[in-house]
């Protein structure tokens, strides 16, 4: 169900078209390259919207800087600046946070890849077989596609050579859609791919004669521009398909099995890869961290998604071969003893045995697997039940199926179906910032003491499967918690599209971060929230969260002398959780691109490293509404209330202004209302099918938002532009009544 949103009708003189824009915002839709080596300096591309008078990057490792080029931005396209980035030798290999910063914020984030090998830029004279460019091996090439164009890339390799040739553009935040195809000396294609990492393409393949290749990249919808850049690289080194065990507890010492492609120590084992493509496995050993220390994988994985959010893993890099770092693997940390899963576990008469707590690492392979464990469960203890693998990013549907197993021995293989879940359709971020997978977790409670077996099952697996296709199920005491997920949005956003867009305070002005809450296991109750490292100048009243409630709104406001800052603050959630007070952290939501109506187009969002928020003092909030004076909620009863607000212009009104509240439940009516232009005061009256609860009304806050246009000009030279603006009230107490 799309929520509501309330859109002013912006109208001109008859015959006059008029410019229509929003409030500038910095944003940043592309870098190119995506990425650095350490120890080297690289000259960057950036691409975005007002960009005019940016002035840096800021990226989430502080010691990579940059230093414009020339002016930076070009003062013919706001859309375009150059900037110079510098990567200390000192930085790990990773993947890191990239945002433009000046006059009108910071922006959104990008991703900036760093490693040690060489890389190249792809000319623009490659786009037929015969100008094909020649590449090196182990080396980075950076790129673009090219509406309705191919590119073209040719490299020498000896018979018998395994090469792996792994392109990244999804992963980075690139809309592209990749493809490879690679062409042998004959000009014969040998092998193509497109979707094996996250709709990024993969090709592993052994040189069947000495000679020139050819390789062939592109959007497989032939689309392109500036923004649909990739990186990839043809080289000899290793390559990680997966891990087992996957999980091991805090602060252990654990023992793995690696398994993949080129390894250094590898032995040959019974797996292989969707194209018969052997894969060797490596004993390797990792000290785990406590769980306060495990946080690097947000760097060691391109896009960390909001379903992950909540995650404790350490990143296990390999190490490295000459001067080629492996990919990384991730460890997680469980909660409970870990096992693997023992085949054959297919049937009921294979079933495995589990003692609970525990935690089983196991693959759904090969095609139509399906494994069964069994233990024992007493009447009315509940038990939550997990998997990942979907979350883990493999294309996987996992199903799981509780059943009470027939009489009271073991010889009894009969069973009665107790409960089964398929996906995990929890959405508050609704589809901009959807945190659904097809991962199952259910509450499950004994009616009996007795012996239950779970059947757990892909069931996208009788299109065959893979052995890298593995799955964390957990089986333990619930663990009832919350996480929080913050994001930036215009609050006249239409409800079909997703936009970019960072939060940006003028003087005098404020804005909204909405809140998402993931309840996890059984938590319903209430969570106060509130900023911490905010500039000087910057306040927030915060907000609670009601009980049951997954949707919020954190409102910052700016000082009229407030000077100008760009960086990273924080979102803490507190809640009482069976009597302990806990306090969690938002991650910030970010969209990998702007779509017109997510109903017809992918929209995909990742978590950022920390949550962004621009200050400047070199122009005033057009719009400032405040709490009316004296008594601004007035009671009529104890099911209604009017409230009374003003407003406060620093640029002139061209329409109407339509007024509307945010962070109220259960009025009985739709209130809002329209002040003209020349209007600089009003009220609203709430209606309450049952009177709000005292004891949480004369806490809670609660905003108006206002909706219209004004003329805003951006600086002394420029022309008066008709603007759209939507802007959060100071906050409002319900308590003021009282």
């Amino acid at each position: 169900m799309k929520r509501a949103i309330w859109v002013a009708t912006l109208t001109g003189a008859v015959g006059v078209q008029l410019v229509q824009a929003q409030l500038p915002v910095s944003e940043l839709h592309s870098i190119f390259p995506r990425g650095g080596r350490q120890g080297d300096s690289v000259k960057v591309e950036i691409r975005g919207k007002h960009l005019s008078e940016v002035k840096g990057l800021w990226f989430s490792h502080p010691d990579i800087q940059s230093k414009p080029i020339g002016k930076g931005n070009d003062k013919e396209d706001s859309r375009i600046a150059h900037f110079q980035v510098t990567v200390p030798k000192g930085v790990r290999t990773g993947f890191y946070d990239v945002r433009a910063f000046g006059r009108y914020g910071i922006s959104n984030p990008q991703r900036f890849v760093v490693n040690p090998e060489p890389q190249t830029t792809e000319p623009d004279t490659n786009h037929v077989a015969k100008n094909a460019a020649p590449i090196n091996k182990d080396t980075w090439v950076n790129g673009h596609a090219d509406e309705e164009k191919l590119d073209w890339f040719r490299f020498q390799a000896e018979k018998g050579r395994r090469l792996l040739i792994e392109c990244w553009a999804r992963r980075l935040g690139s809309p592209m859609d990749a493809t490879l195809v690679l062409h042998g000396p004959s000009g014969k294609e040998l092998i193509r791919d497109r979707n094996s990492y996250y709709s990024d393409p993969f090709i592993d393949f052994t040189a069947p004669e000495s000679g020139e290749y050819r390789l062939k990249l592109y959007d497989f919808l032939y689309r392109g521009g500036k923004d649909y850049s990739y990186r990839f690289r043809v080289h000899t080194g290793a390559h990680v398909d997966f891990i087992l065990p996957l999980a091991g507890r805090p602060k252990s010492r654990q023992s793995c099995l690696l398994y993949g492609r080129n390894l250094p120590e590898g032995k040959s084992s019974r797996f292989s890869d969707k194209g018969s493509r052997s894969l060797a496995k490596q004993s390797v050993s990792v000290t785990l961290p406590n769980r306060s220390q495990a946080n690097n994988w947000l760097t060691s994985v391109p896009l960390p998604f909001p379903e992950m959010l909540g995650t404790k893993a350490s990143a296990l890099w390999l190490g490295r071969q000459g001067e080629t770092v492996y990919n990384p693997a991730l460890v997680f940390l469980a909660d409970s003893p870990v096992t693997l899963e023992h085949e054959p576990n297919d049937t009921a008469q294979e079933v495995e045995r589990i003692d609970v707590p525990v935690e089983v690492n196991g693959r759904f392979y090969p095609g139509n697997d399906v494994d069964r464990f069994e233990f024992q469960a007493k009447q009315g203890e509940p038990l939550w039940i997990e998997v990942q693998s979907n979350r883990l990013g493999w294309p996987t549907d996992p199903r799981v199926r509780v059943e009470q197993a027939d009489g009271d021995t073991g010889g009894n293989t009969g069973s009665t179906q107790v409960v089964e879940k398929d996906d995990t359709a929890l959405i508050p971020g609704q589809k901009r910032y959807n945190q659904a997978s097809r991962d199952p977790g259910l509450m499950f409670i004994p009616k009996q003491d007795g012996r239950y077996r779970i059947r757990l099952e892909d069931l996208y697996g009788n299109g065959g499967s893979l052995p890298s296709y593995v799955y964390r199920l957990q089986v333990r005491q619930p663990q009832p918690d919350f996480q929080l997920l913050a994001a930036s949005e215009w609050p006249g956003n239409d409800p079909d599209e997703a936009r970019f867009r960072s939060p940006l305070l003028r003087k005098g002005g404020s804005v909204g971060m909405r809140l998402f809450v993931i309840r996890r296991e059984g938590f319903k109750g209430p969570i106060k929230v509130h900023a911490q490292d905010l500039p000087a100048g910057v306040s927030s009243t915060g907000v609670t969260i009601p009980s049951g409630q997954t949707q919020g709104v954190l409102v910052l406001t700016a000082k009229d002398d407030i000077a100008s800052w760009h960086g990273t603050i924080s979102v803490v959630g507190e809640a009482s959780v069976e009597g302990t007070v806990i306090e969690r952290e938002a991650k910030g939501a970010s969209l990998l691109w702007e779509v017109d109506d997510v109903d017809d187009a992918l929209t995909m969002t990742r978590l950022s490293d920390g949550i962004a928020l621009g200050v400047t003092d070199q122009e005033r909030a057009p719009l400032v509404l405040r709490p009316g004076p004296d008594t601004p909620v007035n009671f009529n009863g104890p099911k209604e209330a009017e409230v009374s607000f003003v407003v406060e212009t620093n640029a002139p009104l061209t329409d109407e202004l339509e007024i509307r509240p945010i962070g109220l439940k259960g009025l009985d009516n739709d209130p809002e209302t329209t002040l003209d232009k020349d209007e600089r005061e009003g009220t609203l009256t709430f209606k309450w099918s049952e009177p709000p609860r005292k004891d949480a009304s004369e806490r809670r806050s609660f905003y108006l938002i206002a909706e219209g246009s004004v003329g805003y000009q951006a600086d002394e030279s420029g022309e008066e532009e008709e603007t759209d603006v939507a802007v959060y009230s100071r906050p409002f107490r319900l308590g003021n009544a009282r």
